[in-house]
């Protein structure tokens, strides 16, 4: 029985989205997909930045594996206080790690109370959905 090779790759999806690591390597028996989540669930970005979101796969790389992300607005609304952001985030086989969601905070000039808006990843092929699904931004005066 031959074992199959695992060299690190790097993966670069279109959109907003880059990647922020790359590594290779398998779960504890080498045969398991591992699973995916958001590495924070709260985050605070000034407004006129960019704020990056950090998704992650890890205890595994076997098989190719995808979850689904989209920004849902809470105080804060897409197109006027972030740009809204969906779409799907890919792992290929072998290879976990980190991919980033960046999402950029308009400057209104105005100055506001904090408002929020939300990170949401679902539908997760290919691996487990791990428990952070969410993740809630703070948009802060400069």
């Amino acid at each position: 029985m031959s074992r199959k090779s695992h060299r690190p790759r790097c993966f670069v999806p279109a959109g907003l989205v880059l990647v922020a690591a790359c590594s290779g390597g398998g779960g504890a028996d080498g045969n398991s997909p591992g699973t995916v989540q958001l590495l924070q669930t709260s985050l605070v970005a000034p407004e006129g930045t960019i704020v990056n979101v950090r998704v992650a796969r890890s205890a595994g790389s076997d098989g190719v594996a995808r979850v689904d992300y989209e920004t849902v607005d809470g105080t804060a609304e897409g197109g006027s206080d972030y740009t809204p952001a969906s779409g799907t985030l890919s792992w290929p086989d072998g290879w976990s790690g980190n991919l980033t969601i960046s999402i950029a905070i308009a400057e209104d000039g105005v100055e506001e109370p904090v408002e929020s808006f939300r990170v949401v990843v679902s539908n997760a092929m290919g691996a487990a959905l791990g428990a952070n699904t969410s993740a809630t931004i703070d948009i802060v005066a400069p």
